[in-house]
C-alpha cells in the first residue's frame, strides 16, 4: 500500500541450438519501461523523520526509466551419457543497455540525465554466470553444487543510481539461500528488521550477486528424496550510492559479508512432472 511500480517489455530475438550441448539466445532488441504510480501520502509522510525512508522514497520517484539493451545468453550442458557420473551446466548472460540510445538522444531532463520524451535511459553493463555440477556418489546418493555470479557495471545516465529495480539482484528465499526469507538479505552489512516485519523497509537489491549452495540428496524410493544442504552469499552495490548508502558497496573483505544457512529437507516427486519441497 505504498506505491506501484509496473514495467512493460517488448523484445525482439533468436534462439538457436548449436548442438545437444550449446544453445543460444540473442535479443538485439529489448524494450523496457518502468513506470511508478499511486506514491501514497503515508509513505511520504513517513519520510520527514526518517532519513533512510526519505532515501527510498527519492528512489523511488525518480524510477520512471527506459532501458533499451540488447541481450545475449547461452546454456552449455555436458554431454549425454547414461554411465557418466558427473555432469554439469553453464548458462551465461550479458547485457548492454544505453549506448545506441546515448548516440542519438542528447536532450537533458531536469535531473541532467539524457533523456527520451523526458524520460530518462538506463546505461548499463550486466553480466552473471550460473554454475551446477552433480556427482553421483551411488545408485541413491547424488552430491550436487551450484555457483552464481553477477555484476552491473553503471555508467553514464546511470552512474550515480544502482541498476533499475527489475535489473537488480536478490538474495534469501527457497530457491536461494533458504535459512532467510525471500529478498531479506543485505546489501552488504546492511541489515532489516525481519521478525518484526516493518513494512516501511524495502527489501534490498544489488547490483552485485555472489552465491554458491552443496547439498547430498539421498532418494528414499521413487517418491521421496532425503536432502541435507548448505548456502551462502550475499548482495552489494557497485557504488554504494542509494537508500543503503556506504555500507552496502563491495568491498575487497566481501568475505567477511557472507551470510550463510544450512537446513535439511524431504522432496516428493509427484508423478516425475514437478517437485514438491518441505525444507
Amino acid at each position: 500500500n505504498l506505491y506501484n511500480l509496473n514495467s512493460f517489455n517488448t523484445s525482439f530475438g533468436y534462439s538457436w541450438r548449436q548442438n545437444q550441448q550449446f544453445e543460444h539466445t540473442f535479443q538485439p532488441l529489448n524494450a523496457t519501461f518502468i513506470r511508478p504510480s499511486n506514491i501514497s501520502q503515508a509513505f511520504i509522510d513517513s519520510a520527514a523523520d526518517n532519513p533512510f525512508i526519505f532515501n527510498q522514497l527519492v528512489t523511488i520517484q525518480r524510477s520512471e526509466q527506459l532501458i533499451l539493451s540488447t541481450l545475449y545468453g547461452f546454456t552449455y550442458n555436458s554431454a549425454v551419457r547414461s554411465n557418466r557420473n558427473t555432469t554439469f551446466r553453464i548458462t551465461g548472460n550479458a547485457e548492454a543497455a544505453g549506448n545506441v540510445a546515448s548516440l542519438l538522444f542528447k536532450r537533458l531532463n531536469s535531473y541532467g540525465e539524457k533523456s527520451i520524451f523526458d524520460v530518462p535511459y538506463a546505461q548499463f553493463l550486466r553480466f552473471d554466470v550460473d554454475g551446477r555440477l552433480y556427482h553421483k556418489l551411488s545408485s541413491n546418493l547424488t552430491w550436487a553444487n551450484r555457483f552464481f555470479g553477477g555484476v552491473g557495471i553503471l555508467y553514464g545516465n546511470s552512474k550515480d543510481r544502482a541498476l533499475p529495480l527489475i535489473r537488480q539482484y536478490f538474495v534469501g528465499g527457497a530457491n536461494s539461500i533458504r535459512a532467510f526469507r525471500p529478498r531479506a538479505i543485505g546489501p552488504g552489512l546492511f541489515a532489516r528488521d525481519t521478525l518484526r516485519n516493518v513494512p516501511l523497509f524495502q527489501d534490498g537489491g544489488g547490483d552485485i550477486r555472489l552465491e554458491a549452495n552443496t547439498e547430498l540428496r539421498y532418494k528414499l524410493n521413487q517418491y521421496f528424496e532425503l536432502a541435507t544442504f548448505l548456502d551462502a552469499g550475499n548482495i552489494w552495490s557497485y557504488y554504494g550510492v542509494g537508500a543503503f548508502g556506504e555500507e552496502a558497496k563491495f568491498r575487497r573483505d566481501f568475505y567477511k559479508q557472507i551470510a550463510v544457512g544450512t537446513g535439511l529437507g524431504i522432496r516428493i516427486d509427484v508423478a516425475g512432472y514437478f517437485l514438491v519441497r518441505f525444507e
